[in-house]
């Protein structure tokens, strides 16, 4: 019986140690199984947002000239690359033909005003009584007239001094007279249009000629972008010579999505990007197109860059950001802190000991940070950038040692 009682004590004891030991083992055990998770500060900075456009550089202006007039080259006197102001000959063309068409147009003009006793054109109403013809029919009219009316008064005397007949002949002779000066002064205005005719004329001769000389247009200044003729080509009117283009400023034209019409606005910063510029410039939004491409439903968009310096080229490729407005407080987490998991993203915090997750959309990226695009996390908010693998909500967490800890 003595026996059984030691049995059954040495039974009970032995419970005892094992509730004892396993009692002792499971706080160590349960701090086990946290997972071990580093934090980081979200970062709270301003954002500027933009729009992405690409396109091409255009001159702020570029002229096509061409021959006014047909014939031989007879100089070039530029060449590609060439600076060159407004006014400048860049090519001539032969100018013998015309001259003498000039000359003939001169002289022809000179003929008309002999005729009509002038010097020059008369630049309005004709004063028909300063033509010689009309001034010599005129007074032949008045003599006619004088002699009429002395010949009326001796044929009225008792008896008639002079015959019916005699009468008749100088009544004849004055109707002749007037006739003969409104004849005059019909010549003399058709001869003065004619002068007019020759007049103009000359005019279009002499601008033939001075058009043998092709020359820069207005603005500029210019640089000499093509030549395509040479010396003793021949050319008819309209053939292209040179191509001709103002640098500065450059104009870049791209299109933009319908989308974003309501967003961009003129006057806002654009940052372009070239292959001809180490560094982005920096440019303005000069217009806005008023309507879209129904074709590919975009709208063009014309930005003005500074090219004093002349490195950028018209005709080339740009990549422009254009900024439309700036959000003052924009969340970004650490790249690492972002779990994705059936393709949804979200990041951890630690909240009384556990995981609490955060679905987030997420946007740009800002060096090892990304944007939170949508999501509920703010300034001041650490999230796990250490075992965020391994987390799911409420699971217990044990912070790592901050660097540095216990030296």
């Amino acid at each position: 019986m003595r026996k059984q009682l030691s049995t059954l004590l040495l039974f009970f004891a032995i419970l005892a140690a094992a509730a004892c030991q396993r009692q002792a083992t499971e706080p160590a055990s349960a701090a086990d199984s946290r997972v071990l998770v580093a934090l980081q500060p979200v970062k709270v900075q301003p954002v500027t947002r933009t729009v992405e456009v690409v396109g091409t550089l255009r001159g702020d202006e570029q002229a096509v000239l061409a021959a006014k007039v047909a014939g031989r080259i007879a100089a070039v006197e530029h060449d590609v690359g060439d600076a060159v102001a407004a006014g400048t000959v860049l090519v001539r063309v032969e100018a013998a033909d015309y001259e003498l068409a000039v000359a003939q147009r001169q002289a022809a003009l000179q003929a008309a005003l002999a005729e009509l006793g002038l010097q020059s054109p008369p630049a309005g109403e004709l004063d028909v009584d300063k033509v010689p013809a009309v001034a010599k029919a005129g007074i032949e009219a008045q003599n006619a007239e004088l002699r009429w009316r002395r010949g009326d008064a001796m044929f009225a005397e008792k008896p008639p001094l002079i015959t019916e007949q005699e009468h008749d002949d100088l009544r004849a002779a004055w109707q002749a007279a007037l006739t003969s000066r409104e004849l005059a002064v019909a010549d003399a205005r058709a001869k003065a249009a004619m002068a007019v005719v020759r007049a103009e004329e000359l005019a279009q001769s002499k601008k033939a000629l001075a058009d043998t000389a092709v020359a820069t247009p207005a603005g500029g200044p210019w640089r000499v972008a093509r030549r395509l003729v040479s010396v003793g080509d021949y050319v008819k009117e309209g053939d292209a010579l040179f191509h001709v283009v103002d640098p500065q400023p450059i104009k870049f034209r791209a299109d933009v999505p319908e989308r974003w019409s309501a967003t961009v606005a003129k006057g806002q910063t654009v940052s372009v990007v070239v292959p001809s510029a180490s560094e982005p410039v920096t440019g303005v939004v000069d217009r806005i197109a008023p309507v879209a491409d129904d074709r590919n439903r975009t709208f063009e968009v014309e930005i003005r860059i500074d090219n004093e310096a002349g490195r950028l080229l018209p005709g080339g490729f740009a990549h422009g950001a254009i900024e439309t407005r700036v959000d003052a407080a924009v969340v970004f987490v650490p790249q690492d802190a972002v779990v994705v998991a059936l393709g949804q993203s979200k990041v951890f915090t630690v909240e009384d000991g556990k995981a609490r997750e955060h679905k987030v959309t997420t946007g740009r990226h800002d060096g090892t940070f990304l944007e939170v695009v949508q999501g509920d996390l703010g300034p001041g908010d650490e999230v796990v950038i250490s075992g965020a693998a391994r987390l799911a909500e409420a699971v217990p967490v044990q912070l790592a040692p901050a660097p540095g800890a216990g030296k």
